[in-house]
């Protein structure tokens, strides 16, 4: 057989449950939970009987009321930030306010502030923090990632705009991509990959050196050949001789 309940304390139950008190006739209360509803008589003590399973259709039953007193809550809690205290808030609780010194201690803090709120044990209370930032701060990172996004197209145009002016020099004057290096002052493997950003051509490879080409005109691709006789760094002269065959 199930105890009786205090008045105060069922209240508290049926509001932290989202009940709402809709009428009041005499010593009896109706009390609606979402699209249910009950009867509640207003004595110390509410007694399993005065809360019956037959009342109407959707009538909230003596035992789900029980239930509900031992089953965790889940709270919102708003946190924010002020010099040297978080400040923490229970939308549900009429804004119920605590506070802690370290961002740690907020759960705690909160749950313990709904518990004596309520009047229940510590252990049925769950708590969700929301953390809400200055709205300063929320503006400067945003215009801050809007900066970002907004220097990274930059970036992007400009490496296409420079794939554009080495294509100019590898597709209309016919250099190779160390030539348009030199002239540009940047590495063959930067010139490749500037060319390679722009959409308008490929990049030509170094070509092959070949007599007559106009593109190697004056242009040395290895080292100088050496003068017969002479050997080493330096021009020092040979003095191997040519051994005599037996």
């Amino acid at each position: 057989m199930m105890k009786e309940v205090p008045y105060r304390e069922l209240v508290k139950i049926l509001r932290a449950n989202g009940a709402v008190k809709i009428r009041a006739v005499g010593s009896h209360e109706t009390w609606r939970v979402g699209k249910c509803q009950t009867v509640v008589p207003h004595h110390a003590m509410v007694s399993p009987g005065a809360l019956l399973d037959s009342g109407p259709p959707g009538a909230v039953s003596w035992e789900g009321l029980v239930g509900a007193m031992t089953k965790r809550c889940n709270y919102a809690v708003d946190v924010e930030r002020e010099p040297g205290w978080w400040i923490v808030r229970v939308p549900d609780l009429d804004d119920l306010t605590t506070q802690a010194r370290r961002l740690a201690d907020v759960e705690h803090n909160a749950r313990e502030a709904i518990a004596a709120w309520l009047d229940v044990d510590l252990d049925t209370i769950e708590v969700s923090p929301v953390i809400h930032p200055p709205e300063d701060v929320v503006a400067d990172l945003h215009r801050s990632k809007e900066m970002l996004d907004e220097a990274a197209a930059k970036q992007k145009e400009a490496a296409v705009l420079a794939g554009m002016a080495i294509h100019r020099l590898i597709d209309d004057l016919g250099l190779t991509l160390r030539e348009a290096g030199r002239v540009v002052g940047l590495s063959h493997q930067r010139v490749a990959q500037l060319a390679g950003a722009s959409p308008s051509s490929r990049p030509k490879p170094d070509r092959p050196h070949r007599e007559g080409d106009p593109a190697n005109a004056g242009r040395r691709l290895g080292p100088a050949p050496r003068a017969q006789g002479w050997e080493g760094e330096g021009g020092a002269p040979s003095t191997s001789k040519k051994r005599s065959s037996a």
